[in-house]
């Protein structure tokens, strides 16, 4: 028997949920199942990823808020619901 495909969390692109505010940025992670923790990391080059923030398992929607964007030329992101 194989594994079910993991399960990927949706970015909330909603009015308000994303963009730059008090030196920052923010978002909105929907779709988590709650069945491990959550670590979201960020990288200027893709290459190159750092821990940012780690979550206790969450179910349904988390907001982040990124202090350190607003001091970076570029940004990305990416997220593990362990």
């Amino acid at each position: 028997m194989t594994n079910p495909p993991p399960r990927i969390p949706q970015f909330v692109l909603g009015p308000g949920a994303t963009g730059f505010t008090n030196g920052g940025f923010q978002f909105e992670i929907g779709g988590l199942s709650g069945h491990g923790e959550v670590v979201i990391y960020a990288s200027s080059n893709l290459f190159n990823w750092v821990p940012v923030f780690t979550n206790p398992p969450v179910s349904g929607t988390l907001r982040f808020f990124d202090a350190g964007a607003g001091s970076r030329f570029l940004r990305f992101y990416r997220l593990e619901e362990r």
